[in-house]
């Protein structure tokens, strides 16, 4: 499966604060067919679902395996209205200085397993606009979009969706949690966690602190499953 990232670290202040907008990325998520990416590119094989663990893992939770991916401009518009309700001349949502809001959708084309990244993006692209959210995919080699994350200059990005097997979520919670692997979503925050080498360092907020305290204390620390 594909799983979505907005780069909650990224450079830009006024992007970093709209993609931290819950609203934001609810919207962004009814506006997408996933049926139809599933027809399209996948030949008809898997389920809509959210990123989160599977049915099949002991962790399963189904609201949130299933919240927000139904497919309704209705709700996607309600959403995004919510966040950036002012359009210019052609239809494109404002950002809040009255300039249009825009942000490039980066993939690695790496043929390696990236091999549906950019007919997914180019999707995703048409979707998004549908709820006049303008979006510029860069399709890019596997190389470049590594240098890209170093420096931090991903502002959306499409990866896969590793941490819904077993216990998968507590082990590598690198989609949950930003820790001592990389989450793009949070992408500088990680860099500064892990002190990495080469990579931009964005000191995260207090309550991002305190999750990876909590996790570290409170999941890596349980004395059993049920805790963990």
């Amino acid at each position: 499966r594909q799983t979505i990232h907005f780069n909650r670290t990224v450079a830009d202040p006024i992007k970093a604060e709209i993609f931290a907008n819950k609203d934001f990325r609810i919207g962004m998520s009814h506006a997408i067919d996933r049926e139809e990416i599933i027809e399209i590119v996948y030949d008809g094989q898997g389920v809509p679902a959210q990123l989160g663990p599977v049915e099949s893992s002991p962790l399963y939770n189904e609201r949130l395996a299933n919240q927000y991916i139904e497919y309704d401009l209705d709700k996607a518009n309600e959403y995004l209205d919510k966040v950036l309700p002012e359009k210019d001349s052609k239809g494109f949502r404002l950002g809040p200085y009255g300039k249009r809001f825009s942000f490039v959708l980066t993939v690695s084309n790496d043929l390696g397993y990236g091999t549906t990244r950019v007919p997914v993006g180019e999707l995703l692209v048409h979707y998004w606009e549908a709820v006049d959210i303008e979006v510029q995919m860069n399709s890019v080699p596997d190389v470049q979009f590594v240098q890209y994350k170093k420096d931090n200059e991903l502002e959306c990005t499409l990866l896969t969706g590793e941490g819904g097997a077993g216990l998968t979520a507590i082990m590598d919670p690198r989609y949950y949690v930003p820790t001592m692997y990389p989450g793009v979503f949070g992408n500088g925050w990680w860099a500064w966690r892990t002190n990495a080498v080469d990579s931009v360092h964005v000191e995260p907020p207090q309550y991002i602190k305190d999750l990876y305290a909590k996790f570290e204390k409170e999941v890596l620390q349980a004395s059993s499953p049920e805790q963990r």
